[in-house]
């Protein structure tokens, strides 16, 4: 009752947030289940074939061509990936900003160009994001979704408008962070600078950032 009574303030907020607009003046299709196809806006500022897809080349599905990545990088498998991220999160939680802000300068400052909606409170936190998520996805938004834990399987903490992210992509994106964390660390111990150890939570965090950048998302949660 309480989200049929505030839905449409919920998405009168996210379209002025985000500043695009989104008109389905076109019979919408389904894709992957999940994900609304409208036809641009008159004005050619909103949706998937509107001023920000063209400028991204983005498109809903599938996924957007892979990142250019720097020679040597070895790419991960999926379980790998997990069982990488699952060893640094037993050394347990430093709390700070400064290790992910540095890591998020390495990786380019992914965040800096996302229209973000941080949710934060003590209880209903999951709910809120499920809501809002809805709500972006249902205005033809290209939504970028993390969440931390997940539920049932691990890639659930970073969804692309309602849905998990496809192993391959997660072993992509952590394959990119992990290479960048180790050549910071074999650069500060060479110079003789203190060590830098991000925790898993900071990890997981530029993994989505970048994720959701590359993706060319209009709106991250």
């Amino acid at each position: 009752q309480c989200w049929r009574q505030h839905k449409n303030l919920i998405f009168h907020i996210i379209v002025d947030l985000v500043g695009i607009g989104c008109y389905n003046d076109v019979t919408n299709q389904t894709i992957s289940g999940s994900v609304e196809l409208c036809a641009s806006s008159a004005d050619g500022t909103g949706g998937v074939h509107g001023r920000k897809a063209d400028a991204c080349g983005a498109i809903f599905a599938p996924a957007s061509p892979d990142m250019a990545l720097p020679l040597g990088v070895f790419f991960l498998y999926y379980k790998d990936a997990i069982n990488w991220i699952s060893n640094i999160e037993r050394a347990g939680t430093d709390f700070g900003l400064e290790r992910e802000r540095e890591l998020l300068d390495l990786l380019g400052s992914p965040d800096e160009n996302l229209k973000i909606v941080h949710v934060a409170g003590t209880n209903g936190k999951g709910s809120v994001t499920a809501y809002m998520t809805a709500v972006c996805v249902s205005a033809c938004l290209k939504t970028g979704t993390f969440n931390s834990p997940s539920v049932f399987e691990y890639n659930e903490r970073f969804l692309l408008n309602g849905s998990p992210l496809v192993g391959g992509l997660v072993a992509k994106y952590f394959t990119i962070v992990r290479d960048t964390i180790e050549k910071e660390q074999a650069r500060r111990k060479e110079e003789g600078l203190a060590p830098f150890t991000p925790t898993a939570f900071e990890i997981e965090t530029a993994v989505a950032l970048l994720c959701f950048k590359e993706e060319c998302c209009d709106i991250v949660i």
